[in-house]
């Protein structure tokens, strides 16, 4: 048995000798030439600056008019990264937060996303062994600034320390250009609401100085303000892209508009992998108003698509019906959803898995006598339905010197864009401009490949004329990137019961597909993207912080033909359903009440045990309960954070169950903005009721069965439950918000169903069990 935190197909001799070399070499490094930290502050050229305007670096600028723009280079799709990101600019650059706005740009390297890198190292969070630090230590290192990427909730903890210290270095140029002007000592002069102040009263505004700062050469070492001198951080200060969603002004993907634009709608195979057989456009190219008709080849595991461009999209719509493709399905035609979930529940009868996590001695514990209780859960795919479907804008312009592509897309992975659009344009990366739109709903998926393929080959073809691709509901139904279905086995042996009982050990194995896989195979050569250790299959299992002294933590990862890739919390998604889930039913197996029994394992946890007791006290979980009503609760971390959540239902006289409330505490380390994350909490709840409700994409003859809201329905206003939020106190580092509610719901849920009517759900979604109003 593997007592390691690296999953057990790493301590295979060969990738065992890789990693060796790589601690020595990082070792050497550390002793003797350990390389220089990124530069995350650059120099401001990274950044359009405007007129009047002067950029201290890749962060901010700063106009005459005193108004200070901050780069987002991260997505926003309702998170509020526009608002939270400039926060912490503005804090230590001492503006006034009337002066301050957001620009959504296209990201640079510098701009890249570092702790995307070091989050998916596959370690356990408390894992602070010396493979863990180093590889902590040397991915950043090797990857440079990292990823341009929005996802795993990263972008304020990756934000957290360079964006203060861009607006510390701005605020420091700002101060020495001012001492420079005033011949006064840097020492006699302060920073107040975008200005600096001498002693006796004279001020010059940043916008008087941003011009000459820009030359001025910053210390090896800046200070970052205490915590108890903020006047931003903590505070519910306005979120800065509201105004514009208000009054119709914000632009979406679906919303750009540009001169003598045509609009393009396509048509894909129903069953992915397939690919185009023939194509009769006769009757399609002679309707008036189409322009062209044309095709996307696959490129990165894109599926090939028919295009069809016309000057509004109603025509190209029509005219789309009227072409006649013959579709070559491929080997995926057989692929069934039912079938796919059998072979999972047989791996997990078969096979063993990867060795994830491992904790003393548990064939011991089986040879012991005591007894064992066992559960299978399932979840289904799922789909991420978000309310703007897939878009995407091109503009392949010839007349210049040089050939330019400009893209307006609403991406969570412009980098993988660029890429993208290189390879199908074959013009070089540098000559390619991405503009980041808001996006109607990301949950993980906006970074779909096609779009941007079908409106590159369109504006291609058609060039210096911008063209739109917009998908149908459909469409961004049926050719999703789906949540892997999933199945887990848990086995527990007990001994006693009540205040004596104890949880001896206990044994979990899932299965599933790999969303990392499927990611990679799309950049590299698929026998290197099956090679990388996913832990997003297992994560919120293999570390969760439950202390049970025999336990063993497998992951079996199996090939799929559906396509699936990130959907909001990733594994966490489904792992918390089924540890919380199995934590209830061993509660209940030992006559245990599932609040002290959580608080009995967790040990030397107290941030845990605080967060689940904030929780539980504020839903009066210990106070009787009237009849016909129940609590359920469950606790997980997340990205860094921490999050308690209690379900309250209610039964009402024909036997048809109501979510009365929900109950959320979280810590998330220090909090930004208590608003958005209040905001972020209760959009996490709503979407993974949703899922645990109705969520299911089902899939036969390789096609996808669901086609709108009508069969692939969301939770409603009218039956949405009041969302109580607390939010925990804290000075550590902030950790991510946008995801970490979606996880406990479905446990939290399905306990409180349990405790109200004695049925256990193992299997999601939870609707076609039992009735809910």
């Amino acid at each position: 048995m593997s007592n390691s935190n690296v999953p057990a197909d790493l301590e295979k001799p060969g990738r065992r000798h890789f990693l060796i070399s790589s601690a020595a070499l990082g070792g050497a490094l550390l002793v003797g030439c350990s390389p220089a930290p990124p530069d995350r502050l650059g120099s401001g050229k990274e950044i359009t600056e405007g007129k009047n305007e002067s950029a201290l670096n890749a962060w901010l600028k700063i106009s005459t008019d005193n108004i200070v723009t901050v780069a987002v280079a991260r997505a926003e799709m309702g998170q509020g990264v526009t608002t939270a990101l400039p926060m912490l600019v503005a804090e230590e650059l001492g503006c006034a937060w009337a002066d301050v706005r957001f620009e959504l740009i296209s990201p640079q390297a510098i701009h890249g996303n570092i702790k995307s890198i070091t989050e998916g190292l596959p370690f356990r969070g408390d894992d602070t062994g010396g493979m863990a630090r180093l590889a902590r230590w040397l991915a950043p290192q090797l990857a440079g600034n990292g990823q341009l990427v929005t996802g795993g909730s990263t972008s304020v903890r990756d934000a957290w320390e360079p964006l203060r210290m861009a607006g510390a270095a701005a605020r420091y140029a700002l101060v020495a250009a001012a001492s420079r002007q005033l011949d006064v000592p840097i020492e006699d002069l302060i920073v107040n609401a975008g200005h600096v102040i001498t002693r006796e009263g004279k001020r010059l505004s940043f916008g008087e100085l941003a011009d000459a700062a820009g030359d001025v050469p910053l210390p090896p070492n800046l200070p970052l303000k205490a915590p108890v001198d903020y006047q931003f951080i903590g505070k519910p200060l306005q979120r800065l892209d509201i105004p514009d969603k208000v009054d119709g002004s914000a632009k979406f993907g679906a919303d750009i508009r540009l001169p003598d634009m045509l609009y393009a709608a396509v048509s894909m195979c129903p069953v992915a992998g397939g690919t185009i057989a023939s194509v009769d456009d006769k009757v399609a190219l002679a309707m008036h108003g189409v322009v062209k008709i044309m095709r996307s080849p696959a490129v990165m595991g894109a599926s090939p698509s028919v295009v069809v461009v016309a000057k509004d999209f109603w025509t190209a719509h029509k005219a789309l019906a009227m072409v006649k493709i013959v579709w070559d399905e491929g080997a995926h035609a057989a692929y069934g959803s039912e079938s796919n979930l059998n072979k999972m529940i047989e791996a997990l009868n078969t096979q063993k898995g990867s060795l994830w996590h491992a904790d003393g001695n548990l064939a011991t514990v089986e040879r012991s006598g005591a007894r064992r209780i066992d559960a299978v859960y399932t979840v289904p795919l799922l789909a991420h339905a978000a309310l703007e479907p897939a878009t995407c804008t091109a503009l392949y312009e010839t007349s210049g010197k040089v050939v330019r592509l400009k893209i307006w897309a609403p991406t969570q992975t412009p980098a993988a864009y660029v890429k993208a659009a290189a390879k199908i344009a074959d013009i070089t990366e540098d000559n390619i401009t991405i503009q980041p739109t808001l996006i109607g709903g990301g949950f993980g998926y906006k970074g779909l490949i096609e779009p941007l393929l079908q409106a590159v080959v369109a504006a291609k073809a058609l060039p210096d004329t911008p063209v739109q691709v917009q998908w149908t509901r459909e469409q961004d139904i049926q050719h999703d990137l789906y949540r892997p279905a999933a199945v887990a086995h848990a086995s527990a042996w007990l001994r006693g019961e009540g205040q004596t009982g104890q949880w001896a050990g206990w044994r979990f194995r899932s299965a599933s597909a790999s969303v990392i896989d499927a990611f990679v195979a799309r950049m590299v050569p698929t026998w290197l993207a099956n090679r990388i250790p996913d832990k997003t299959t297992i994560e919120g299992a293999f570390d969760n912080r439950y202390k049970v002294d025999a336990q063993e933590i497998y992951h079996i990862k199996l090939p799929t033909t559906a396509p699936i890739g990130f959907w909001r919390s990733v594994g966490h998604s489904h792992q918390a359903f089924f540890v919380e889930s199995f934590v209830d039913e061993v509660a209940h197996a030992l006559k245990r009440d599932p609040l002290k029994h959580r608080l009995r394992l967790l040990v030397n946890t107290p941030r845990y045990a605080r967060v689940l007791q904030a929780a539980t006290d504020k839903a009066n979980w210990t106070k009787s309960r009237e009849p016909n009503t129940a609590l359920g609760l469950a606790l997980h971390e997340s990205f860094g954070s921490i999050c308690a959540q209690v379900v309250e239902l209610r039964r009402n006289e024909a036997g048809a169950i109501h979510i009365e409330r929900v109950t959320c505490a979280i810590d998330c380390g220090r909090p930004i903005q208590p608003d958005i994350i209040t905001q972020q909490v209760e959009s996490a709840v709503i979407f993974g009721l949703t899922a645990a409700l109705y969520g299911r994409i089902t899939m036969n003859a390789g096609r996808v069965e669901q086609t709108n809201f009508t069969d692939y329905p969301l939770l409603t206003l009218a039956r949405s439950p009041i969302i109580d939020t607390i939010i925990m106190p804290s000075d550590e580092a902030p950790g991510g918000v946008g995801e970490v509610g979606t996880p406990p719901i479905a446990p939290a849920l399905c306990n409180a169903i349990f405790r109200l009517t004695g049925k256990r759900i193992r299997d999601l979604p939870i609707a076609n069990q039992v009735v809910m109003s």
